[in-house]
């Protein structure tokens, strides 16, 4: 992976204003100073090491994948905005709302969340709280959870044990969180 700075006109290795993807993840409450961390190249500043408990180098290369799999081009907040330099860090965080709304897509990696734990919980706040689909408005999260496994009727105790699980995730807590 490469990350390729800006240039005066909005191009990025000599491609102006190109279509990209975007991930929203977490990070901060779980950088360590030592341990494995991501190689980017084209960035002059150090990358974080992530405890592994919360993702490992090879989890989040396979997040990267998966979110870049329809461009050649995304958007990562560790390879885009420099992790050093304050002033910059300050700015770059304050133009994330800009980014993501031009993006093609923005995927949302919630990890250390499982597939499996996730699809249950939005499952159940589905079954109680339908969402009308809006084909105007492609951006807006509106995906139906349909389980892998039969799951009992949702009832209102299993509601509340599926919203503290979805409050309780570090994306949720996140103040970075668009």
């Amino acid at each position: 992976m490469t990350s390729y700075e800006r240039e005066q006109d909005d191009s990025y290795h000599g491609v102006r204003q190109p279509v990209y993807n975007a991930i929203s993840y977490t990070w901060g409450k779980f950088e360590q100073s030592l341990g494995p961390a991501i190689k980017i190249s084209g960035v002059h500043w150090k990358i974080p090491s992530i405890e592994s408990s919360h993702f490992t180098v090879q989890e989040f290369m396979s997040a990267i994948e998966a979110a870049s799999a329809n461009s050649q081009w995304l958007w990562l907040d560790i390879a885009c905005i420099d992790q050093e330099d304050q002033r910059v860090k300050i700015d770059e965080i304050g133009n994330q709302a800009a980014i993501f709304e031009r993006a093609r897509t923005v995927y949302a990696w919630l990890t250390p969340w499982t597939t499996e734990k996730m699809e249950h919980a939005f499952y159940i706040l589905d079954t109680f709280c339908p969402v009308p689909v809006d084909s105007q408005h492609t951006k807006v999260f509106h995906y139906r959870f349909k389980p892998t496994n039969k799951l009992p009727t949702p009832d209102q105790h299993s509601l509340l044990r599926a919203i503290e699980n979805i409050t309780s995730q570090p994306f949720f807590k996140s103040v970075w969180t668009l």
